[in-house]
Formats: structure tokens, C-alpha cells, sequence
């Protein structure tokens, strides 16, 4: 077979005659070119059917096997010619695509890895602080504050003054760690009752129990801190609780004021309800220089009016 030539290779015919008398005809054709490393097929299918038993008889000849026949006669049956190129991929595109494919996977493979090691960094960075349980921490510090019990300070007005020192009968070297203390104003229970704002949740992030920072402190094993009321400071029962902070702002330890049950070396705070002394002054002082004035002018508009 020469190059840019056309052989016929196969031709077939086939009539046949259905019962009902209508005429079919099923003609096919194939042609096979061969140009450089170009392939044609070509192949056209020429079907006229007048009724559906011829239909199904062509069914039953060919057993479905060519697409094109089986799809004979359908709205969307393929062309009547189709031209297929088939170009066979050289040696070098085989290599260049293998190599694009090796380097797609090292892409991924880099991505995911970085991808892996930055969720390992996040979770080192959030996961010491992010899992801290106050019934994990060990209560090392005493802890006493000025107030008596049952005491109502003021907001605004009255100071505390905070004592905490190591317990001694702690093993040597139980605060080689220790950092900082944290000490904080916290509700007691009767004062959370009903309050979700105040709820205690052991998960130290969650827990709303001491709200109120009063001063954070080096560490030492004694310490001594004063603390005013803030004018913020709801009217509510508290007490006292301070937190062994280590180097990365982690608490460790604590201690507090009160028993393990907060039932003891209670305190009350009064908190500003908005109306002071003063202000209960001021406004009497307008009041009166008001209704002096009012009677001023009416007397003044009465003379006025006589003249």
C-alpha cells in the first residue's frame, strides 16, 4: 500500500426482505488510510428502515455489536461519517510526560508535608494552654486577703490587700518552674447562682468563676499585693484565688482564699448602682435655682404688665 493512496479493503451488502414485504437495504464501508504516523479510520453506515420490524431483524443480524447500527435510526444517532486521527505519542512526549507527572507528585507531596508541619507547630503552640483543668492544677500557695468575713467593701472606695506565701511542706524544688502569680477577684457560689455569666467550668478557658484580675506578680515565695476596688466591681459575694503562671503563661498551680467547698472567708462588695451622694446634691441645687428663677420672671412679667 502506497503512501497518500486509498484501498478499498471491504464491501458488504445485504438485502433482505421483511415479512411485512417493505424493503431494507444495510450497507457498510470501511476505509483504512495509512499516512506517515496518521491513521484514518472512516466509516459510514447507510440504514433505511420503513417499519420496526426491519428494525429489530437488523438488531438480531448484528447482535448490537457495532455502536453505529444499534443506534440506527435514533434522532441522536452518531454522523454518517466520522474521521478518527490517531496520533501515536513519540518517545521524548512519553519521557515529558512521565517527568510532569514526577514533578506533580513532588509538589504535592512538598505541600502536604509543609501543610502537616504547620498543624504540628499550631497544635505545640495552643495545646498546653488550650488543655489546662483547675482540677489538675496542685494547690501549693496559701493564700489569705484582708477582708473579714461577711465584710461589704465599696466599690471605688475600699482596698485589699492579698498575702500569698509557698507551702512549706512542699518537696524542695516545687517551684523551680514558677513564673509569675496571678491573683483574681472571684464570685462565690451564692453570687453565681442562676448567673450563667458566672458559671465555674474546670476547663480554665471557660470558667467564669474569677473574672476580675487584681495584679500579676513575679513569682516569690512570699508576696504581698494591694488592690482597689474597681469602680466596676458588681455588687456580689467574692473571694480571693491566685495562679502560678510558668514561662509560657500557663497556670500551674493556685491558691486561694477560702476552703475547697468556697463556703468560707467570704467578703461582699457593693457595687456602684449609679446614684451618689454628690450627685443627689447637684441635682436638688438645679431643682431649687429652677423654680427660684421661674418665680423671678413671673414676678418681672406681672409688673410688666401693669404698667
Amino acid at each position: 500500500m502506497n503512501h497518500g493512496t486509498t484501498k478499498d479493503l471491504c464491501r458488504v451488502v445485504s438485502t433482505f426482505v421483511p415479512k411485512t414485504g417493505h424493503h431494507t437495504t444495510v450497507e457498510s464501508s470501511a476505509t483504512l488510510q495509512h499516512h506517515s504516523d496518521v491513521v484514518q479510520d472512516t466509516a459510514s453506515v447507510h440504514l433505511e428502515f420503513t417499519d420496526n420490524d426491519s428494525f429489530r431483524k437488523i438488531d438480531a443480524l448484528f447482535g448490537c455489536s457495532n455502536p453505529v447500527i444499534c443506534h440506527a435510526g435514533n434522532s441522536t444517532s452518531p454522523p454518517r461519517e466520522r474521521l478518527f486521527k490517531k496520533t501515536a505519542p513519540s518517545i521524548s512526549g512519553k519521557e515529558d510526560l512521565h517527568l510532569l507527572l514526577q514533578q506533580e507528585t513532588n509538589t504535592m507531596a512538598a505541600l502536604l508535608s509543609n501543610q502537616v508541619a504547620a498543624l504540628l507547630l499550631l497544635l505545640c503552640y495552643i495545646g498546653p494552654s488550650a488543655a489546662v483543668l483547675f482540677s489538675s492544677l496542685p494547690q501549693t500557695l496559701r493564700v489569705t486577703a484582708s477582708p473579714s468575713p461577711g465584710q461589704v467593701l465599696h466599690a471605688g472606695v475600699d482596698e485589699i490587700t492579698v498575702t500569698w506565701a509557698l507551702n512549706q511542706s512542699l518537696p524542695a524544688g516545687t517551684d523551680s518552674g514558677y513564673k509569675k502569680v496571678k491573683v483574681t477577684l472571684c464570685y462565690a457560689p451564692v453570687s453565681q447562682t442562676d448567673r450563667g455569666w458566672r458559671k465555674t467550668d474546670d476547663h480554665l478557658k471557660k470558667d467564669k468563676t474569677c473574672q476580675f484580675k487584681m495584679a500579676t506578680r513575679p513569682y516569690a515565695a512570699t508576696g504581698t499585693v494591694t488592690y482597689t476596688v474597681e469602680r466596676s466591681i458588681p455588687t456580689a459575694t467574692f473571694f480571693v484565688r491566685a495562679y502560678v503562671l510558668d514561662a509560657s503563661d500557663t497556670e500551674v498551680a493556685y491558691g486561694q482564699s477560702t476552703d475547697p467547698k468556697k463556703t468560707t472567708n467570704l467578703f461582699d462588695i457593693a457595687g456602684i448602682t449609679g446614684r451618689h451622694a454628690s450627685l443627689d446634691i447637684a441635682a436638688a441645687c438645679f431643682s431649687a435655682f429652677s423654680i427660684g428663677a421661674l418665680a423671678f420672671f413671673f414676678v418681672i412679667e406681672k409688673r410688666k404688665a401693669k404698667k
